[in-house]
């Protein structure tokens, strides 16, 4: 063991008395070797021939036409087959004459007619309404304004009375052709109001020519009244009679009995303005 331990001693005593000689540094020539160039063949331009090779026709056989075909002119007649006549019928006809049915020796009772709204009595007793007229429309533009009109005639109005008033009415300009729409209501209670409706040319009806139905009213009437015949166009004039007297008031249905209130939009057509509006309360009695 001591053997080994002075060997290495010697040893390294060696490499440090001795030193190992330096190696030469090694440079690579600067210059560098040129690389060599490699360069493609030209390869020769191909060209097509000019002259361009022909093909060979081929001829199709004609296709030989097909005949026109063509139908026959002259159709073939239908045979005809005759169906026997049917007989007439008799007409039957109801007869004229109604028969009464009956039922074990019993006459079978009739329906009673049904009863509209406004054909019924008032459901009170209401009093007689007062004449009354008010206007709906506009006095300072309406062509027709109605300064005064009362009816002394005591109400309700009944069958035969001639009927006795003052009125004032101021006509401000020319109507050439009126219509008119006319509202009944007919009074059923103190708050309760029925519209009657149009029947022919009476009740809430509306009337596209009045000029049509003034003349229809002859013409000492309208003078006594108007002033003038009952025809279009009504000029412009006032119009002012004091107790003057209408009559007799025909027969009035029972329908038509009690108190009314009765509305005329009146307007005139060719300027398609208002002619007049007025509300009129009435009383009348079958």
């Amino acid at each position: 063991m001591r053997a080994i331990i002075f060997a290495a001693v010697l040893l390294v005593a060696a490499y440090a008395a001795f030193p190992m000689p330096k190696m030469p540094k090694f440079e690579f020539p600067k210059a560098k070797a040129p690389a060599h160039k490699f360069e493609m063949p030209k390869m020769p331009k191909f060209e097509f021939p000019k002259k361009q090779v022909k093909t060979a026709k081929v001829e199709m056989p004609q296709i030989p036409k097909m005949p026109k075909f063509e139908f026959p002119k002259k159709q073939v007649e239908t045979a005809k087959v005759e169906m026997p006549k049917i007989p007439k019928m008799p007409k039957f006809e109801f007869p004229k004459h109604k028969v009464q049915p009956q039922v074990s020796g019993m006459e079978i009772p009739k329906i009673p007619k049904a009863v509209m709204p406004w054909e019924m009595p008032p459901n009170a007793d209401l009093p007689p309404i007062n004449f009354s007229i008010t206007n709906c429309g506009d006095p300072n533009t309406d062509f027709v304004v109605v300064k005064k009109a009362e009816v002394t005639t005591p109400m309700p109005i009944h069958e035969g009375d001639y009927i006795t008033g003052s009125f004032d009415v101021s006509i401000v300009n020319d109507m050439k052709s009126i219509s008119a729409s006319v509202t009944i209501e007919k009074q059923m209670s103190e708050t309760q109001w029925i519209k009657v409706p149009c029947l022919g040319k009476v009740g809430s009806c509306n009337y596209p020519d009045v000029c049509s139905l003034l003349s229809e009213i002859p013409a000492d009437k309208c003078k006594a009244v108007l002033g003038q015949d009952c025809q279009c166009p009504i000029k412009a004039r006032d119009i002012k009679m004091d107790n003057v007297k209408v009559g007799p008031v025909p027969k009035i249905p029972s329908m038509f009995s009690g108190n009314f209130r009765v509305t005329v939009n009146a307007m005139e057509t060719s300027t398609q303005k208002r002619a007049a509006c007025y509300v009129v309360t009435a009383s009348v009695s079958a």
